[in-house]
C-alpha cells in the first residue's frame, strides 16, 4: 500500500541533524530507543535487565554470516554498541 504523511513524521524537537542520521541509517551513543528503531528497525533479540540502578534492555541485531551487533540502552538511551 501507498503511504504518506501530510506533516514530517520525525518529531522537529530531535533537531534537523539528529533527523539527518536517523534517516541515513547512522547510529550514535546517546539516541533514544524510538530513533534507533526508525533507523535501523526492529531487534531480532532483546534482553530486559532489571537492578538496583535501573533497568536496561540488550538489543541485538543479526547481521551477515552469524555476525550480531548488540546495542545497550539505560532509561531508553543507548549507551554502548557492541559489534
Amino acid at each position: 500500500p501507498d503511504h504518506y504523511y501530510t506533516s514530517e513524521p520525525l518529531p522537529s524537537s530531535w533537531g534537523k541533524k539528529m533527523i539527518r542520521k536517523v534517516l541515513a541509517q547512522k547510529i550514535e551513543l546517546g539516541m533514544t530507543d524510538r530513533q534507533v528503531r526508525i533507523s535501523i528497525g526492529n531487534p531480532d533479540e532483546v534482553h530486559t535487565t532489571s537492578s538496583r540502578h535501573g533497568i536496561g534492555e540488550q538489543w541485538i541485531y543479526a547481521r551477515d554470516q552469524g555476525n550480531k551487533i548488540y546495542y545497550q540502552f539505560e532509561y531508553g538511551k543507548l549507551t554502548y554498541i557492541n559489534k
